[in-house]
């Protein structure tokens, strides 16, 4: 049988490269994780408490798009110029920006974390709950009451809005 040293050397080339990568695959997927956070920690630290749920998943859903379409951007790069080439131009992009980064600072400014409160809250002995139990949803009906002769044109109103009940109407009826 014959045996050829260049294919021995290929396979041993072939099984560095594999053990390589299972040490870098660890690494680099506990490196985005750990990315991920600190960038979650950071939104979450910058938010004022009552809008603090809708900015996180803003800017996660912005996040993971921008990773969605860069990604078919650089793919698109990558098959029109090629692989090495799509590479060559992310990491200059990556230091050129990371060098714009130094000259163009942000300003280093406070930010206002308190409530924007429209209505002032409701007073509380020594601001405790209610002793009696008596808090919780609360339900609130609104009840019209209607002359006869006006009933057709109030349900037309109220239709135009869309926010009667359907049991209202026809307890009303036209």
């Amino acid at each position: 049988m014959f045996h050829c040293p260049t294919s021995n050397r290929i396979r041993s080339s072939r099984s560095q490269q594999r053990a390589h990568q299972r040490i870098r695959q660890p690494v680099a997927g506990s490196a985005w994780i750990l990315f991920l956070s600190l960038i979650n920690v950071l939104v979450l630290n910058h938010t004022p408490d009552w809008v603090r749920a809708r900015v996180l998943a803003i800017s996660t859903l912005v996040f993971q798009g921008a990773v969605a379409v860069g990604s078919a951007a650089w793919g698109a790069v990558a098959v029109r110029l090629g692989i090495g080439s799509a590479l060559l131009y992310a990491g200059a992009g990556t230091l050129a920006m990371t060098a714009l980064a130094l000259f163009l600072r942000l300003p280093d400014s406070t930010v206002d974390l308190s409530s924007w409160n429209h209505w002032q809250l409701p007073a509380m002995e020594n601001g405790a709950l209610p002793a009696d139990g008596d808090f919780g949803p609360v339900l609130i009906t609104v009840e019209y009451q209607v002359a006869p002769e006006e009933a057709v044109d109030f349900l037309k109103a109220v239709r135009q809005y869309k926010r009667i009940c359907a049991s209202i109407a026809r307890e009303q009826g036209p």
